[in-house]
């Protein structure tokens, strides 16, 4: 019983799918109809919702059979008539009328040995009288859509097996039962090696589930596609594979399960990562770049910007993304004619590149920003405009700097224009000054004229101190290193300073009276203390005070690394504290900078400080400043001390020997008549014998002329044409031996061009006291 129902149950899948009206009825208690046959019966009946639509099998009671008969009612005649034909032409089955066994018209079917059970056939026509339509069941029509539907299932497998990517299916238990070729190719198991292995063994990272629980993840989930993962392939490599993944149904003969597709796409990971490495790179770029860069679609809503630009106007993240638009930016500018929608339509609509220059930029902060910058169009692949690029450019700093450059070329050429008239001037003083001397040597001792000539000898030396200061602030003067007394230079500048400062601000001093003296420029000392003052002096608003203190202090090799000194010993420490605003730490960092200032334009120029660095460092000394917002300011200036002070003569030179003369030949050089003469005399009045001349070329001649009676040189620096350096260089170069002293208004670095390197050179800065002239030359004759 089971065997036939077994081939039953093959038959009536058959005949469920054939397109006309069929029935049967086995000897189970069943009766089966297809859908043609239900449809077009329950449509006459008024049933067809009920039925239509679905195959059925109606199970009955076996000693009625009423649905048969009810099916069969009014066909009677023509089954009769021309059943018995159409089963004499079906090849495949015998078929033998049966009368009265519970049903009419029904057939028994029989295969061989073996009843199947009853059929019936009927057929409909205009929905009114059924026929019966034997060639929609023949044996042929069968085998034909057999064939068809078989050779659609190879065709389908092939397309299947020879896919490029992987296809395979796996059990239940997530092992491998169906292994296509490509599935051989692309990981490398055959058909057979391929039996029984795994999920895991194939996809071995990116499934965070064991073999089996993969395959009822997917059937919960259902069918997933283009999951990123890693395979293995026979040999042990490992590639990036995109993974598919769908839930099988469970059909006779095969197991349930999931069915896999495995792609491999190593080289699209590649790519993207390469591709994500050069939007990397890129972005990088773009938020390293020191300007502002951004992207405004055509409803004038920012898409993207770098730091640089968010920096520049001053919003947050969260500002820029959603309020920056083009009518916002012509708020924030304060140029009415910079993005507004005219300039927003030239981009987008003709496509133009616009650029714009020294407009003011208003941050968020209320600050005002000086922006040159740019807007051009974006096209698409299609020539389409699609959004506008656009840079910006903070030129503020710029523009300060080149106000501050052309300050420092006015500064520069007015320094030049005082070095010159120091320069001539220090050549007038030296006449005057060494004429007083002179006159002062030939008068005796009691004459009443000799306090006269010192007292314009005084003058004479304080004028000079003016024409250094100037030369100082030209960067050329002559560095006079003396004993100094600091206490005597902080006196003389606080007395200065109390005839121009305002009332409201008080001056004190607290000075030690043991201070040691320092060797230093006293001129550049007194100038290093003015620039101190005068900016505390600006730091003070209203009542306030400016204090200076002086004393002795040990420097240990800890305090010399603070103070930046060149290393521990004995120090002179003089103080400039002050009742000012102080300065914050961004300050104190750049205060000793050229051209950084605080002060308003036109009231600074950011050179004091850093004119006070200079001269400190130069007298190998260091500085120390502590200065807070609101808290005052108090800047150290640390010099080596040189010994206990003596009282050295302020002005004026203190002759207690008798100075030797001699009767040595001296050449004197120099493009000033006054120098010439008065050098002419005070060696002649000495013993000496002169020559001179006025050009440096003309130097170099004498020289040659007379240099076997030639002793001495004195070679002023600065001529037209061929200079003292230059004059004396050639010189040297066919005399080595030669002795030379050299004279400048300015420093000796200036123009010296290292010439006092060699042993037989000396140098006397002008205006030169007579005496010490004579002892220079004396000095160098016998060394």
């Amino acid at each position: 019983m089971a065997t036939k129902r077994r081939r039953y149950l093959q038959i009536a899948t058959v005949l469920f799918a054939f397109g006309a009206l069929v029935f049967w009825l086995s000897f189970v208690p069943t009766v089966g109809l297809n859908s043609n046959f239900y449809g077009d019966l329950c449509e006459l009946i008024g049933t067809a919702g009920l039925l239509v639509g679905a195959n059925i099998i109606v199970r009955i009671l076996s000693r009625t059979r009423l649905v048969t008969t009810v099916f069969l009612l009014g066909t009677f005649f023509l089954l009769v008539a021309r059943l018995a034909d159409f089963l004499e032409e079906v090849p495949f089955y015998r078929a033998l009328p049966v009368v009265g066994v519970g049903g009419i018209g029904q057939v028994l079917l029989e295969r061989g040995a073996e009843s199947l059970g009853y059929i019936g056939l009927m057929a409909t026509m205009l929905g009114t009288m059924y026929e019966l339509a034997a060639a929609t069941i023949s044996a042929e029509h069968g085998e034909q859509r057999y064939r068809q539907l078989f050779q659609s299932a190879q065709y389908l497998a092939q397309v299947v097996d020879q896919s490029a990517d992987a296809v395979l299916a796996v059990d239940e238990d997530g092992r491998v039962h169906v292994w296509s070729t490509g599935a051989e190719r692309l990981l490398g198991y055959t058909k057979e090696e391929a039996k029984n292995l795994t999920i895991k063994e194939i996809l071995v990272e990116g499934l965070d589930h064991s073999s089996d629980s993969i395959v009822n993840w997917v059937r919960e989930r259902g069918a997933l596609s283009e999951i990123e993962t890693v395979a293995q392939r026979k040999n042990g490599a490992r590639f990036a594979a995109g993974v598919s993944l769908s839930p099988l149904p469970k059909v006779e003969g095969q197991p349930a399960g999931i069915s896999i597709i495995v792609r491999d796409i190593e080289e699209r990971k590649v790519m993207e990562r390469e591709l994500l490495a050069s939007r990397n790179l890129l972005a990088g770029a773009l938020q390293a770049a020191d300007v502002g860069l951004f992207i405004i679609d055509r409803d004038g809503q920012l898409v993207t910007y770098n730091t640089r630009a968010r920096d520049i106007v001053g919003f947050d993240d969260e500002e820029m993304a959603g309020r920056i638009s083009v009518e916002t930016l012509s708020i924030v500018f304060d140029n009415p004619t910079v993005f507004t929608q005219a300039l927003f339509d030239s981009v987008f609509t003709r496509g133009k590149h616009e650029e714009f220059r020294r407009i003011l930029l208003r941050r968020k902060d209320g600050a005002t920003r000086i922006c040159n910058g740019a807007l051009a169009p974006v096209f698409d692949d299609k020539g389409k405009i699609i959004a506008a690029a656009g840079v910006v450019v903070d030129i503020t700093e710029r523009e300060e700097l080149q106000t501050k450059l052309l300050e420092a070329q006015k500064m520069e050429s007015v320094g030049r224009l005082a070095g010159g008239v120091a320069h001539d001037f220090n050549n007038l003083l030296a006449g005057v000054l060494g004429y007083a001397s002179l006159i002062q040597e030939e008068l005796g001792s009691g004459s009443p004229h000799r306090q006269r000539l010192k007292t314009i000898e005084e003058s004479a030396l304080r004028a000079s101190d003016l024409t250094r200061q100037l030369l100082t602030f030209a960067r050329g003067g002559a560095r006079h290193v003396e004993t100094v007394l600091l206490n005597e230079i902080v006196t003389e500048t606080l007395a200065l300073l109390s005839h121009t400062l305002d009332p409201n601000i008080r001056l004190r001093d607290e000075l030690d009276e043991n201070l040691d003296a320092v060797q230093a420029d006293r001129t550049q000392m007194g100038q290093v203390l003015m620039n101190l003052c005068l900016n505390s002096r600006d730091a003070i608003e209203g009542v306030g005070e400016i204090r200076i203190t002086t004393e002795n202090i040990d420097v240990d090799e800890a305090m010399s690394q603070r103070v930046q000194v060149p290393g521990a010993g004995r120090y002179v420490r003089i103080a400039v504290e002050d009742s000012g605003r102080g300065m914050s730490y961004e300050v104190r960092q750049k205060m000793f900078d050229p051209f950084f200032s605080t002060k308003k334009t036109g009231e600074g120029y950011g050179l004091g400080l850093s004119v006070v660095y200079g001269i400190v460092k130069s007298h190998n000394g260091g500085l120390l400043v502590d200065s807070e917002p609101m808290k005052g300011t108090r800047i150290e200036i640390y010099l080596p001390s040189s010994g206990p002070a003596t009282a050295p003569a302020k002005y004026g030179f203190d002759r207690k020997n008798e100075l030797r003369g001699g009767s040595e030949t001296v050449l004197v050089v120099d493009d000033e008549q006054l120098i010439r003469a008065l050098v002419r005399d005070i060696l002649e009045t000495s013993g000496y014998t002169v020559i001179d001349a006025c050009t440096g070329e003309e130097g170099v001649l004498t020289y040659e002329q007379h240099r076997d009676k030639i002793d001495l040189i004195i070679m002023d620096m600065v001529m037209p044409g061929m200079g003292g350096a230059e004059a004396l260089k050639q010189i040297l170069a066919h005399d080595p031996n030669a002795r030379c002293i050299v004279s400048s208004g300015y420093s000796t670095e200036r123009y010296s061009g290292g010439l006092l390197d060699g042993r037989n050179v000396r140098f006397v800065a002008k205006p030169f006291h007579t005496a010490a002239l004579i002892s220079t030359v004396r000095t160098l004759l016998d060394s």
